[in-house]
């Protein structure tokens, strides 16, 4: 069964929401399996289009989970087995790049991805982290990227990508599985997932 919905909410592994930027409509407890191209594939068969016009699509995730006994914690084995996992869902998307943060549990999430495709690592900083993506949205080689960050940067930076408000806080300390896509249409629209 495949749909075609605008925007999204995917909360890797957990559940699919779709919502326009200020509407919502929920698909609960379904798992995503893969995203191959510019579709994503659920575990319960149904596949949601992301859109015929697109110009940009990102991809924007918190890191796995850290050791958090460590100044720059590593990914933790829960980690390790989410970062896998991760892999396995985006290894048939398309990417043009990946961006990080400096820091060892960001860069492990994707390291595996990053190896696959091909693609080195771009790192950016809370300090340059709206010059850095406003770079990307201009660029006509970046039109699919991933971006991995923090439970504190992640929502201000899909809030800037999309170019609306609508995270009004931090990603909860315990929570690493939100799958937050940001796409721009042809017509300069832009509409999130989360």
């Amino acid at each position: 069964m495949r749909k075609t919905i605008l925007p999204y909410f995917v909360f890797l592994m957990i559940t699919v929401l779709a919502a326009a930027c200020s509407e919502q409509e929920s698909k609960s407890s379904t798992k995503v399996a893969f995203i191959k191209k510019d579709i994503v594939h659920l575990e319960d068969g149904s596949e949601i289009k992301l859109g015929d016009s697109l110009i940009k699509v990102f991809y924007l995730i918190r890191h796995a989970e850290k050791d958090t006994q460590k100044t720059d914690p590593v990914l933790s084995e829960a980690g390790i087995k989410r970062a896998e996992r991760l892999t396995e869902i985006m290894r048939q998307s398309w990417l043009d790049a990946v961006y990080t943060t400096l820091t060892s549990r960001t860069m492990l999430t994707v390291d595996s991805i990053t190896q696959y495709k091909g693609l080195s690592n771009n790192i950016y900083t809370n300090d340059n982290m709206k010059e850095t993506f406003t770079e990307v949205l201009n660029s006509p080689s970046v039109n699919r990227a991933l971006i991995v960050g923090h439970s504190n940067t992640i929502p201000p930076l899909a809030n800037f990508l999309c170019g609306k408000t609508h995270f009004q806080k931090t990603i909860d300390d315990q929570t690493y599985d939100n799958f937050i896509i940001v796409v721009q249409q042809r017509d300069s629209t832009k509409k999130y997932m989360n």
